[in-house]
């Protein structure tokens, strides 16, 4: 069961972080558009999604191993088991790409997502808000591992969707 466990979050969490971090690596701070910014958020999170659908073939295949002898707590258990291991590899890919790879891309995304959003803003009121907002993040802009740390909430959050889904889907009374 725990090479099923480590296999399966080792699968999640790599190709969430993947499929995640290639596509942000060409990112382009000129970019004023926001184009890429919005369409990066959507394919981000969506393959963040997807990534977790580990969650689910993990826990069937622990399931068959025992021969669909499986509780709703053993099933869900061991989803979390496979979530915990997925974002740990997310979030050690988020660490390696926000401090070693581009260290200085969360400082550059901020300084191209600032203008884009800005400009979107209608009233002086939102366009005070956005900057003021803006501020509160620097802190958490200039430091990677906190950063990546709040990204991996999302895939936490995927993963304990697709937890309890397989324990009300696996589960044997």
């Amino acid at each position: 069961m725990k090479t099923i466990l480590i296999r399966y979050g080792i699968l999640a969490g790599g190709l969430a972080a993947i499929f995640f971090l290639v596509p942000i690596s060409f990112y382009d701070p000129t970019d004023s558009s926001g184009v890429m910014m919005k369409y990066g958020e959507i394919f981000g999170y969506g393959v963040q999604l997807l990534s977790m659908l580990f969650v689910l073939f993990g826990v069937r295949m622990i399931s068959k191993q025992n021969e669909g002898r499986f509780t709703f707590a053993q099933a869900l258990g061991s989803g979390l088991g496979i979530t915990i291991i997925a974002t740990l590899v997310f979030y050690l890919g988020n660490v390696l790409f926000y401090e070693v790879i581009d260290p200085d891309f969360l400082t550059e995304f901020m300084e191209g997502y600032a203008p884009a959003m800005l400009e979107q803003a209608e009233t002086a009121e939102e366009k005070a808000a956005l900057k003021q907002q803006f501020a509160e993040w620097g802190p958490l802009m200039a430091n990677g591992w906190l950063y990546a740390g709040i990204m991996c909430m999302s895939v936490f959050l995927f993963g304990l969707f697709f937890s309890l889904l397989s324990g009300f889907l696996y589960k044997r009374s």
